[in-house]
């Protein structure tokens, strides 16, 4: 591949927001599906320092429940994450089918954020 030829091809919008807008797309290097997260620019803020933190953060979690960070880099002169791509329905799509059962919608609400979070020693303990 020539060094200037097109990195990714995108294949479709997954979504987006103020952070920024995620595709899922195709790695020509590679050759494997990945997400392709650009970050939003804004006026005096530092896209490329913001990003490098989320993909930094995002790169020292290692869960089942968390996508896989492959590398920070540039793409179209924007800062942008490449990810592991996850196929499957959204929440939102989900939801769009009916209300969720009981045990689905506990796991969602405390579940999920409690598989997120790191196990910390209580302040009150004396272990080191």
């Amino acid at each position: 591949m020539r060094p200037d030829a097109p990195r990714f091809r995108l294949l479709e919008r997954l979504g987006g927001g103020s952070g920024g807008e995620v595709y899922k797309a195709l790695d020509l290097v590679l050759g494997r599906v990945v997400a392709l997260k650009l970050l939003a620019t804004r006026p005096r803020m530092d896209a490329s320092v913001i990003t490098a933190d989320e993909a930094l953060a995002a790169a020292r979690l290692n869960h089942p429940g968390i996508v896989a960070v492959h590398e920070l880099t540039r793409w179209q002169n924007r800062p942008c994450i490449v990810m592991e791509n996850v196929d499957g329905e959204t929440l939102a799509e989900r939801l769009e089918r009916g209300a969720l059962p009981i045990p689905d919608a506990l796991d969602v609400v405390i579940g999920a954020p409690r598989r997120w979070t790191r196990p910390t020693r209580p302040a009150w303990s004396t272990a080191t």
